[in-house]
């Protein structure tokens, strides 16, 4: 049986804030996050993107990761049509919508596997 680690929210909101605002260099931010996190969770890469809508694409600002080498900053990608209809469904609901994505399973995120193909991450 898998031990449960017990984490006080506050205290792990702050200590994770702090390291993802802590630098203006966002490469230092996302390592510092990035291992912050693989503390309590298992985490293959950690990046912040942008979606643009008026391309239907997705651009990746930085990114961080065990798997991120192939990841290249500033790269568009283009969303498919679930892709797509995935983010509309997210802007309709804007107010009931986390601005941050926490993606468990790929395959179960249109943009995350658009992202991964494109990409061509092995996940």
């Amino acid at each position: 049986m898998e031990a449960v680690l017990q984490v006080d929210q506050h205290a792990f909101f702050h200590e994770g804030t702090i390291r993802i605002c802590g630098s203006l260099d966002i490469h230092e931010s996302l390592a510092k996050c990035y291992d912050f996190l693989k503390q309590y969770m298992p985490v293959q890469g950690i990046g912040i993107n942008i979606h643009e809508p008026e391309m239907d694409c997705v651009r990746i600002i930085a990114s961080y990761g065990e798997l991120m080498d192939q990841v290249k900053e500033d790269q568009l990608i283009t969303l498919s049509a679930e892709g797509l209809a995935y983010v509309r469904r997210l802007t309709e609901n804007l107010d009931q919508v986390e601005r941050c994505m926490l993606v468990h399973k790929v395959e179960e995120n249109p943009i995350a596997t658009d992202m991964k193909n494109k990409i061509g991450l092995d996940l």
